[in-house]
């Protein structure tokens, strides 16, 4: 994911050469634009921007340490982990800003708000890497896979998370996810291809409608199981 965010230096970031004057400037420049014009957007990419180029040196430091230019291709698992690590991160910074202004009066909620829109697909597709070390992302959509009924949990656990913490994105960002997965579970039967794909869609569109029409009595039925005082620090349902 983050590779992403830089395709035309994606081959220098393979072989150790990617951090450049721009990657190391850019969280600075976003920075001292939010300095200046205090939009939260800019603190939030700045955030990003710098965890980016914390995660650049590490694997450069990593490079250099083994003498394996190619470390990143040829070490999956511990770079898997190390992105997941990193979303970790950059969760536990977006609930730091959330918790800090529960009521949502202030910019901090805003910031929290990118920052979450970032955190949650980081999480949930780290993870997927990680599941998918010794096979294809698409690999849920086997109908023998063991990865698809983890992958339903996993994501059902997120929305569990959006809900508790008031943010939808931990619910948007898995709904992709949700329905290969549904579509891997649909395809142990012996239904046609469009049966899959139907019975997929209808599924996903009423945990959508399900969601966005009762968010709030689902968020309310969610708090008054969690202990008071988690309660007390978190947005009011």
């Amino acid at each position: 994911m983050m590779l992403s965010i830089y395709p035309s230096n994606a081959d220098l970031w393979l072989t150790g050469d990617g951090i450049d004057r721009f990657i190391v400037a850019f969280p600075v420049i976003t920075g001292l634009f939010y300095l200046r014009y205090r939009v939260p957007l800019a603190l939030a990419l700045s955030i990003f921007s710098g965890l980016a180029l914390i995660l650049a040196l590490v694997f450069r430091l990593l490079q250099w340490a083994s003498g394996d230019d190619a470390f990143i291709l040829n070490h999956p698992t511990l770079v898997s982990v190390i992105l997941f690590a990193c979303a970790v991160g950059l969760f536990v910074a977006a609930l730091g800003f959330d918790l800090s202004d529960r009521l949502r009066r202030t910019t901090r909620s805003d910031v929290a708000f990118w920052l979450h829109l970032v955190a949650a697909p980081a999480l949930l597709y780290s993870i997927r890497i990680l599941l998918s070390l010794d096979g294809g992302w698409l690999d849920i959509m086997d109908a023998n896979s063991f990865k698809t009924p983890v992958v339903v949990v996993i994501v059902a656990l997120l929305m569990l998370i959006g809900l508790i913490i008031d943010r939808r994105a931990f619910v948007t960002s898995g709904l992709l996810t949700l329905g290969l997965a549904i579509y891997g579970i649909f395809r142990q039967g012996n239904a046609t291809v469009d049966t899959y794909i139907f019975g997929t869609l209808i599924i996903v569109g009423v945990i959508v409608l399900v969601i966005g029409t009762g968010w709030m009595p689902l968020r309310r039925i969610v708090l008054r199981a969690l202990p008071s005082g988690v309660v007390g620090r978190l947005p009011p349902g």
